[in-house]
């Protein structure tokens, strides 16, 4: 217990100590509690105290109190200490004048008290004042001073040079090493004030820190405002006026110590009643202390012999040798504190048996007498025997000598049997006996009753093994067979003279009937089951019978017949046994590739024979798969066991081999069609060139383009013979039609399926045909009627709002990508808005230069295609040009004769053409942007011509008058403006030469490739052009605008060259219509005329013909002077009908004649041009 109370002006600590030492302690320790005590003037140490310390083996503790109703609990040590106090006089806790102290004193059993002097002057040591503010790292007294502001400080400053500055608040808590292991105490302090400097000490706070068990959490804050705290010692609150300065009032505190030693307090001893045995060595038996450390033992009175007493530690150990009633031994416990007794009661008993085994066996025959068992003991005598549990039925135990004996009546599993001996000391050391009551030997043969070998071959020999079993509980002894007669016979085993309980053997008997019928017998096995002699039997029968026999069907030689190469033909032969018992051991053999069984191994998939065949019959599936063409042979052998011995049964096999079935197709090519129209139908031919008969024969698909059928629908055909099946080496035909689908060249490929002999194949057949529009065009543009002179076919409106048609120049040619320029008359504002996907178009190539690469050679030529794409300035078509001229030569308006000209023309699919009056025209051919000069239209219905179709001098452009010579007129090859060496024209004559004198020349008329230049006064004009076509060009070859005329050499111009004409019409019926195409006359100066223009070209094409109208391509006339210009040559006109004609019809390709009648002095006068084609006819 430590007490704290006032004598003068010291504090005085008082400990009373109870020491005690454990066998787990190195250290005494005491527990205490400590309180607050006494006074001074009725005064107290009011503001609370502080006490803590430290130990040498580096204990702590740390406390504080506040009033003498304080208590708090812990442990001290008897060791060397350091003690450290301080204490508050205020009225209020922490408050008031400081007092400080510090001492170090040994704690011992003879310290009785320690003071701690508290003063003024030990505030002011080092273990009070070193300012360690926020942490420390030793453990050691750690002041905190109250300050306004503790910014900065180091060790040595106070509060007294402490500047203004922000206040601060700090919050302590005090980790205490009690034994409660709870927070003893917490200093907080918060926001201090900043009123100004203080003038004298500052109050201390002491705190021991940084030691195991003991430590400081501190924290800071600023802008704290002077917030009034009380310190309360159970809550841990620092208080009072931070602006208060407490100072000393002086004097002194005194703090004493008092060490005491408890007294021993023996409660108890390991064994309270203590009874032991005669000779048997005791367990230590120890004292219980729980009092002050024992520094003496004593017992009262003397221990029996063999026990011994321990005075230093109060321990009995030992071994009894005599027997002893109850006995009450004292003993004494004693140290500087006083002493304690304890009675202790010791008895010993005499020593108890020890019995330790029975002799062997412990198993035991039932029936059969165990004779007598009897124990050993090495201990006291005993008195009496007790068994557990009880023995089995007709064994006894003797309790008086504890022997064993009887004969068992039944038997009994392994039992341990717990035997007990006793006497006058109790029951000393028990032994265990296994007892075991068996069964006797009882042999038993299996297969039972009556085991039969069954039928068996006369002649054979069979084995059959049988196995006896021991199911009694010992060995049976002195086994022996005995019995068996012919034809049965004792053939091994592995039975010997004896046979362990649960054991088995066998025993073979072997059985060959001489002959058919009946055979039975006995088999008898002599044995001791252990007690008498016993027998076990077994009988046996056998039946002899005739032996097995194999037969194989289907005649001396099986032949597969005919077979392809490759393929596998199957056969099921039927397996007989005639015999009187199984055939076993059955197995295929004898067959070689190409014969082998049906998936490579006997009987063959989908056979039923197996390894043993009873009476009747079985299958074997046997494969041939020839490999060659040819005989192939085999023989097919079933090894297999008649009973009695090894036999086969054999059948010879054959096939010939042949080359699968071949099919080929011959190729068919349709005629060209409309698409929508159906093509011819075609014929092909089926080929088997392979030496088998194709089966299985249909359509599998067409493969390709679309529209290819067949005939009536179906396989072959309307006309087609070629069925399921076709022989080596013949042929068949299907019947196919073509309906073409899209406007190409469509391909496809019809299939075939068949089954060669072997596997499932495939012919194809390859297939062609063209696909052309639908000539009459889809009326899709509705009906157009014309009334008016002149009318623009450009600026036509449709029912739908389009305009009829318009024309575009090409400037590039990318595949099937057009990209377009201007329209007639619309050099800066061309876009493709007149162009609609659906829209048809015509391409015409209407000059190329001699010099213009890819295009050359292709003038005249023509083309339809569909617009499928648009952009600004480009179309996309489902067709091509059929040839590929670059970029750069394309140039619009050029004269160097190496330029490529082609333009599109939208052409209209129209319901009915009316052309009532007036007529109906086109722009003229504008060599800058190289379009116009070109009408086309597609009429589904009826084109009524009582008006015309004006195309007069739309075509190429005259040559111009220049000086001495005039310019040749623009063809499809192109113009110079001063060149007198054109090529000469060949697509029909045009005027002859105009004549020259020496004051100039006249004009040559024009024809289809533009007309001559005009001669020079000193020479003639050119010689004639290259020829594009055979002979004159048809249009349906090519198509040419009628040529210009040449000029004269002054300023006489030639005339322009007719347009061209492409219609198309179901039926073209009128009065007095006309389809025109002239060349224009040359024009006339005073001294000669420029050259007539050359015709057209106009190509008509109906299903029907009918009323009355012309078709002209007159040349133009040449100009009338005194040099008059040639004429142009005629045009060209082609009629086709496909249907009727009962058309009247006026075709008019004449050459155009001279207007003047010539000068005095011309020697030649210009001459007329012909026309070169004019035709009506049908349709091919």
């Amino acid at each position: 217990m430590v007490k704290i109370f006032r004598t003068g002006l010291h504090l005085v600590l008082l400990i009373l100590v109870g020491f005690f030492v454990s066998c787990s302690k190195q250290q005494p320790t005491s527990k205490t509690a400590i309180s607050i005590v006494g006074f001074i003037g009725g005064s107290v140490f009011t503001g609370g105290v502080m006490v803590w310390g430290k130990s040498a083996s580096g204990k702590t503790f740390a406390l504080s109190m506040s009033s003498e109703a304080d208590d708090k609990s812990l442990e001290l040590s008897t060791e060397s200490w350091q003690f450290y106090g301080v204490g508050w006089l205020g009225a209020t806790p922490l408050a008031g004048a400081v007092k400080c102290g510090r001492t170090e004193k040994v704690l011992s059993e003879g310290q009785t008290s320690v003071a701690i002097t508290l003063d003024d002057t030990s505030c002011n040591q080092a273990d009070f004042t070193t300012p360690e503010h926020v942490s420390a790292n030793a453990f050691l007294p750690l002041r905190f001073i109250a300050c306004q502001d503790i910014t900065g400080k180091t060790a040595g400053q106070n509060c007294d040079s402490t500047e203004k500055g922000g206040a601060r608040s700090y919050y302590i808590i005090i980790h205490e090493l009690l034994d409660d292991e709870v927070q003893s105490s917490r200093l907080i302090s918060t926001c201090q004030d900043e009123s100004g400097s203080t003038s004298l000490t500052s109050t201390s706070y002491l705190i021991p820190v940084a030691a195991p068990g003991v430590s400081i959490d501190t924290f800071s804050q600023l802008g704290c405002q002077g917030v009034k705290t009380n310190f309360l010692f159970e809550e841990g609150l620092i208080g009072g006026d931070p602006d208060a300065v407490v100072g000393s009032i002086g004097g002194y505190t005194e703090l004493f110590l008092k060490v005491a030693m408890p007294a021993p307090s023996i409660t108890s001893y390991s064994e309270e009643t203590a009874t032991y045995n005669q000779n048997v060595p005791i367990a230590k038996n120890t004292p219980i202390n729980e009092g002050g450390e024992v520094t003496s033992w004593s017992i009262s009175p003397s221990l029996p012999s063999g026990l011994s007493f321990n005075s230093s530690n109060g321990d009995i150990t030992g071994t009894p040798i005599s027997v002893m009633s109850s006995t009450l031994y004292t003993i004494t416990a004693t140290n500087s504190g006083g002493s304690d007794t304890f009675d202790l009661d010791i008895t010993i008993l005499a020593e108890p048996p020890s019995i330790y085994g029975y002799p062997d066996p412990s198993s035991f025959i039932q029936g059969l007498s165990i004779g007598v068992l009897a124990p050993s003991n090495l201990g006291g005598a005993a008195t009496s025997y007790s068994i557990s549990p009880a023995l089995p039925a007709g064994l006894t135990l003797d309790t008086n000598t504890g022997e064993i004996s009887g004969t068992p009546t039944g038997t009994s599993a392994n039992v341990l049997y717990t035997v007990t001996a006793f006497n006058s000391g109790g029951s000393g050391q028990q032994t265990d006996i296994d007892i075991e009551i068996l069964a006797p030997a009882v042999l038993s043969i299996d297969r039972g009753p009556t085991y039969s070998f069954g039928s068996k071959a006369f002649g054979s020999v069979t084995n059959m093994t049988l196995t006896v079993s021991n199911s009694g509980g010992v060995a049976a002894l002195g086994l022996s067979p005995s019995g068996l007669t012919a034809p049965y016979s004792y053939a091994g085993g592995t039975c010997g003279s004896s046979l362990a309980a649960g054991a088995t053997c066998t025993v073979v008997v072997s059985y060959s009937p001489p002959s058919t019928g009946p055979y039975p017998d006995v088999v008898t096995i002599n044995y001791d089951d252990g007690v008498i002699g016993q027998s076990a039997t077994r009988d046996v029968t056998g039946t002899g019978v005739a032996p097995a026999s194999l037969s194989i069907s289907d005649g001396t030689v099986y032949d597969f017949g005919i077979a392809v190469v490759g393929s596998t033909q199957a056969h099921s032969f039927t397996v007989t046994n005639s015999g009187g018992v199984d055939a076993t051991g059955l197995s295929g053999a004898g067959l070689v590739a190409p014969f082998s069984y049906k998936d490579g191994s006997y009987p063959g998939t989908g056979g039923t024979c197996s390894g043993t065949l009873s009476v009747g019959s079985c299958t074997i599936v046997v494969n041939w798969a020839p490999t060659g063409v040819g005989l192939g042979s085999d023989t097919i052998e079933i090894s297999y066991n008649d009973g009695a011995a090894a036999q086969i049964a054999m059948r010879d096999v054959q096939g010939t081999g042949v080359s699968p079935a071949v099919l080929t197709l011959s190729p068919a090519s349709f005629p060209s069609s409309p698409t929508g129209v159906p093509s011819s139908l075609q014929m092909i031919t089926i080929t088997n060139s392979g030496g088998y008969v194709a089966t299985a024969m249909n359509h599998y698909a067409f493969g390709g383009d679309n529209g290819f059928n067949y005939s009536g629908g179906v396989y072959p055909g309307t006309s087609g013979d070629c069925g399921a099946t076709l022989g080596p080496a013949a042929t068949c035909t299907i019947q196919l039609g073509f309906t073409p689908q899209t406007v190409k060249n469509n391909t496809a490929n019809v299939y075939i399926d068949y089954y060669d002999g072997t596997t499932g194949q495939q012919a194809s057949g390859s297939l062609s045909g063209v696909g052309t529009r639908p000539f009459f065009g889809t009326a899709s543009d509705g009906d157009v009627t014309v009334i008016a002179a002149s009318t623009d076919f450009t600026a036509t409106n449709l029912t739908n709002g389009k305009k009829a048609t318009t024309v575009a120049g090409v400037t590039n040619v990318s595949g099937n990508v057009f990209t377009l320029v201007n329209t007639i008359g619309a050099a800066n504002s061309f876009t493709t808005a007149n162009f609609d996907v659906g829209d048809e178009i015509m391409w015409i190539v209407s000059q190329a230069g001699s010099g213009a690469g890819s295009c050359s050679g292709h003038q005249g030529e023509y083309g339809f295609a569909n617009v499928t794409a648009r952009t600004t300035g480009t179309i996309t078509i489902d067709g091509s040009l059929g040839f590929s001229p670059n970029n750069a030569e394309f140039s619009m308006g050029s004269n160097t004769g190496t330029f490529c000209s082609i333009q599109v023309v939208k052409v209209p699919n129209l319901n009915n053409l009316t052309i009532s009056s007036g007529d109906l025209t086109m722009p003229a051919f504008n060599h800058q942007f190289g379009t116009g000069g070109v009408f086309a239209a597609r009429v589904a219905g009826t084109m009524t011509l009582t008006g015309q179709v004006n195309m007069m001098g739309k075509g190429f452009q005259g040559g111009s008058g220049n000086g001495s010579s005039g310019a040749k007129g623009h063809s499809q090859i192109g113009s110079g403006p001063l060149s007198n060496s054109i090529d000469a024209p060949s697509f029909g004559m045009g005027g002859a030469n105009g004549v020259y004198t020496s004051n100039g020349a006249a004009g040559g008329g024009g024809n289809a490739i533009g007309g001559h230049g005009g001669n020079s006064s000193t020479g003639t004009g050119g010689g004639e052009a290259n020829n594009y076509c055979a002979g004159p060009c048809a249009p349906n070859e090519r198509l040419f605008m009628g040529g210009g005329g040449g000029a004269n050499s002054a300023s006489a111009q030639g005339g322009k060259g007719g347009g061209v004409i492409y219609l198309v019409a179901n039926l073209v019926d009128g009065a007095g219509g006309l389809l025109k195409a002239y060349g224009d006359v040359g024009l006339t100066d005073a001294w000669s005329g420029g050259g007539g223009g050359g015709g057209g070209s106009i190509y008509l094409h109906a299903t029907n013909l009918g009323g009355s109208w012309q078709t002209r391509t007159k040349g133009g006339a040449g100009g009338s002077a005194s040099f008059a210009g040639g004429g142009g040559g005629g045009g060209a006109i082609e009629i086709l009908y496909c249907g009727s004609n009962t058309a009247s019809i006026t075709i008019d390709v004449t050459g155009g004649t001279t207007a003047g009648t010539g000068g005095a002095i011309v020697p030649i006068v210009g001459l007329p041009g012909y026309g070169p084609v004019a035709a009506i006819s049908t349709c091919p």
